[in-house]
């Protein structure tokens, strides 16, 4: 989705048949959250989940992808959280 985004941001937010996507003002958002996060000095990243993952399975497969997803992302939250804190204390 990064890289998708790049591109957007480079062909002023519009698809490859030279379109604006009706959720173009959700991706700006996202950009500038981006931006401002990785000009204050934090790692962004995104996880693609392929459509046949999010599409095959039983609803109880889907809801252990997404228990697992909630799950590293709330570490990673947490690690940045403690992060923060100690770069605060050391100031």
């Amino acid at each position: 989705m990064l890289t998708a985004a790049r591109s957007w941001r480079n062909n002023g937010f519009r698809d490859r048949k030279g379109k604006t996507p009706a959720n173009t003002e959700l991706f700006y958002t996202l950009d500038n959250e981006v931006n401002q996060l990785e000009a204050s000095g934090v790692a962004v990243g995104f996880i693609h989940i392929p459509r046949e993952v999010r599409t095959q399975g039983s609803r109880r497969s889907k809801w252990l992808i997404h228990a697992q997803i909630n799950t590293l992302a709330d570490s990673l939250a947490k690690d940045g959280a403690n992060r923060a804190l100690i770069q605060e204390s050391e100031s």
